[in-house]
């Protein structure tokens, strides 16, 4: 009696843990009736490789440079720009290794109002929650950061670090609709 019960628990197992593959998907699509010879269409392979790489709607534009003494930054570009991809050229030439970034400035707040959330230039300070920082990617074209400024208003480039966390705010900076002609 043990033996069949074992005997059965043995096939049971066996069968559980068989493995079967599923059929493959085919490569190709059946030929279809046309009025012509009969083709056969290939299918894509299915293979994903990662995320898509974004691309560049527009070709992006030098907004300006930005340099950091050290002490405070200077920003050698325009007060206003259209909307659109720009990229900045950052001279750090403080042994900080800092970062450049660019934040929009929600309706209702100033440039003003960002220098008073913080104690003292350089002092990081967690972000409020009237900014934003706008789309953003690497482009092998310039080989910078290029920033997506999609919407009109108020933004601020500041500068800043992690190995110990810093942060200057440099200067504002306005983005405007561009009127159709």
């Amino acid at each position: 009696m043990h033996r069949w019960i074992c005997g059965l628990l043995i096939i049971g197992f066996l069968t559980a843990c068989t493995i079967t593959q599923p059929d493959p998907a085919p490569t190709s699509l059946p030929p279809t009736e046309t009025s012509g010879p009969p083709t056969t269409t290939s299918l894509p392979p299915t293979e994903v490789s990662g995320p898509p790489t974004p691309t560049l709607v527009a070709e992006p534009i030098l907004f300006g440079e930005v340099t950091f003494d050290g002490r405070e930054c200077t920003v050698e570009g325009p007060e206003e720009v259209p909307r659109g991809v720009y990229y900045f050229i950052l001279n750090d030439e403080s042994d900080k290794n800092l970062q450049l970034w660019v934040n929009q400035i929600f309706e209702g707040k100033t440039f003003e109002d960002l220098l008073a959330w913080q104690d003292e230039p350089g002092v990081y300070v967690p972000p409020p929650t009237w900014i934003e920082h706008p789309r953003s990617t690497y482009s092998f074209e310039v080989e910078r950061t290029v920033h997506f400024f999609d919407q009109a208003g108020n933004y601020a480039i500041l500068v800043g670090g992690y190995n110990p966390s810093s942060l200057w705010f440099c200067e504002p900076f306005r983005v405007v609709e561009v009127e159709a002609e």
